[in-house]
Formats: structure tokens, C-alpha cells, sequence
């Protein structure tokens, strides 16, 4: 593949604007990875810049995976950076090992639908369909900090000694543990900052703008500056995040399905009987996936173990008339 094609490519990727087309395109293209001459920096140290990276990447990546089935572009994006750098390194006569390329990049999670995410330290987000969250990989040491672009719920780990810290451009939202709403996108003029419990502090560059408690909400103005204080209802503007979250009379296979996808692990169902039993269930919206299918089968009855990273749930199944 011609390499300003493929870097253009990559940077769609991880903007999440790549098309169907160029998402099998980038497939086909880190499936040649190992072996194909037209990867970036292909001389002799530069291959082996990349074997370093792709052996320490599972160690150095956090905890979160990144979205869809193709999460193996997400790292190649990465390993495209430091196999680039490793390329000028070698032809420009830098000295250094390969232990010298930082690996600490930030993790992006992008959502094409309301997608589950627990960070490190514990803190839960609900990333509403196509928004964005970064964080860097030194994340959880001293200050936990997040870069937000789009809209999301947070439900935040309590940790005093660690406040957790959210940017939307030049508004930063600051907390020790609470739950809240931040809708920030860079197309609206308004970034909107909506708390359903606990106490954040909302400032722009070195201004506070304000200090929110449950059904309080901050509006800032991006053009004029401004800051205008509400009484809200929290509840109804975080009612997105329940939703596609209630069935009535759903099959259960289709039900694990959903949560499969909102969580990004894989579900199987052990008894097939048991995936057109009719299921009526609601989540919050807050669970995590072991809370999530604790729910679910308690509704039929069933229970589920994680074996190799899956999630297996059997139970005696129902009769279908």
C-alpha cells in the first residue's frame, strides 16, 4: 500500500471516520504486516523495532480494550508511530536501543454506539454513540486525567489523593469521586456539565466557572465565554445512557448479543435451548458486564464463568410453545 495512503488511513482510524471499505483495507494490509515490503521504515532495524514493539505492547497497553472487532488496527496504528521513528533513527544516523522509544502513548476509545468503559482506577463511562475518550498511559499515577470529545457519563472511582480530571477543549472538569454528565462537542458552541451526585468543580484555563451539587448543571458558552448556572433534572438528561437497554420480551440470545457488543467481550451460550427463551429485563445503564449478566440470568434462571476471556452462561433452557 503507498504509505501517504496508509498514514492517511491510519489517521481515519484513529478518528474513527474510516469507512467500511477502508477498514477491510487496513484488515488485509496488518494481516501482510510481518512480511510486506511496502510497510514504513522496511530496512533490517527498523523490523526489528517493530518485533521489539509488538512483544512489549501487551505489557505496556492499559486495561481498557479499544472498540470493535478490529482492535488489532488500533495497535498497528501504534506500532506504525514506532516503527517510523525507529526508520529515521536508523537512516539518519541517531544512536539509541529501541528500549528508548516511549511506548506510554495515549489510549483512545471511540464509540460507534453507547459503549461500557471501566478505566484502571475503577471509574465507570458510558461514551454516548460516536464520542471519544483518551487517556494517557501514566494514567491512575498521580492525577487521573481524561480527554472527552463528544458526550459521556462518569461514575468516578472516590480516591482523595488522585483527583480525576476531564478536558473538553479549554474547560477542565475536576472531581474525587462522583457522577456526572459532560456533553462537549467540538461542532456545538455550548459545553454543557450536568452532576447527578457528588460535588465537581468546572473551570476555563484559570477561572472557575462553577461548583456543581446533584441537579445542578454549568452551561459554557465556547464564543461569548460565559457561564450559565441551571436547575436541572439530572436524571432526564442521563436518560440516554439507558438507552437500548430495556427488553420486553426479547430472546435471551439476543439479549447477550447486545451486551456482548456494549461491552466488547464475547458471550457464549452454552445451552442452545436456553437463547429463544422470551427475556423482559431493564439495565441502568451503569453496570459493569459481570453486574450486567448477574441480572440476566437471574431472570431465567441461568449463571454464567469466565473461561479464556469468554463468558460462558448456561442454565435448563424453556419450552417455546
Amino acid at each position: 500500500m503507498d504509505q501517504d495512503k496508509l498514514r492517511r488511513l491510519l489517521d481515519k482510524y484513529k478518528e474513527g471516520t474510516c469507512s467500511p471499505q477502508e477498514l477491510d483495507e487496513l484488515e488485509a494490509w496488518y494481516a501482510r504486516l510481518d512480511h510486506d515490503t511496502d510497510m514504513p521504515g522496511g530496512d533490517t532495524a527498523a523490523q526489528g523495532m517493530l518485533a521489539d514493539l509488538k512483544r512489549r505492547m501487551p505489557a505496556a497497553g492499559p486495561a481498557v480494550k479499544p472498540l470493535g472487532s478490529k482492535w488489532y488496527i488500533q495497535v498497528a496504528a501504534t506500532l506504525f508511530v514506532g516503527v517510523a521513528l525507529a526508520a529515521l533513527i536508523f537512516r539518519y544516523g541517531q544512536t539509541g536501543r529501541p528500549d528508548s522509544v516511549s511506548l506510554h502513548t495515549p489510549q483512545t476509545v471511540q464509540a460507534r454506539h453507547n459503549r461500557f468503559v471501566q478505566l484502571p482506577d475503577g471509574t465507570r463511562v458510558i461514551l454516548k454513540e460516536g464520542s471519544r475518550l483518551q487517556y494517557a498511559a501514566s494514567f491512575n499515577e498521580k492525577v487521573r486525567q481524561v480527554t472527552l470529545v463528544g458526550e459521556a457519563y462518569f461514575d468516578v472511582k472516590h480516591d482523595a489523593s488522585k483527583p480525576f480530571i476531564i478536558h473538553t477543549g479549554s474547560v477542565r472538569t475536576q472531581v474525587l469521586g462522583t457522577a456526572f454528565n459532560i456533553k462537549a462537542y467540538p461542532e456545538q458552541k455550548d459545553i454543557v456539565v450536568t452532576v447527578t451526585r457528588g460535588k465537581v468543580k468546572v473551570s476555563e484555563k484559570s477561572r472557575v466557572l462553577a461548583v456543581l451539587t446533584p441537579n445542578k448543571r454549568v452551561v459554557f458558552n465556547k464564543d461569548r465565554a460565559t457561564a450559565l448556572h441551571q436547575d436541572i433534572e439530572a436524571d432526564t438528561v442521563v436518560s440516554w445512557v439507558r438507552k437500548n437497554l430495556a427488553f420486553d420480551n426479547e430472546s435471551f440470545g439476543n439479549v447477550a448479543r447486545q451486551l456482548a457488543d456494549r461491552f466488547q467481550v464475547s458471550i457464549k451460550i452454552e445451552n442452545e435451548r436456553l437463547s429463544p427463551c422470551p427475556t423482559t429485563v431493564a439495565f441502568s445503564g451503569s453496570e459493569n458486564v459481570d453486574e450486567a449478566l448477574k441480572i440476566l440470568c437471574l431472570i431465567r434462571g441461568a449463571s454464567f464463568k469466565k473461561v479464556n476471556g469468554v463468558y460462558v452462561i448456561d442454565g435448563e433452557g424453556c419450552t417455546l410453545n
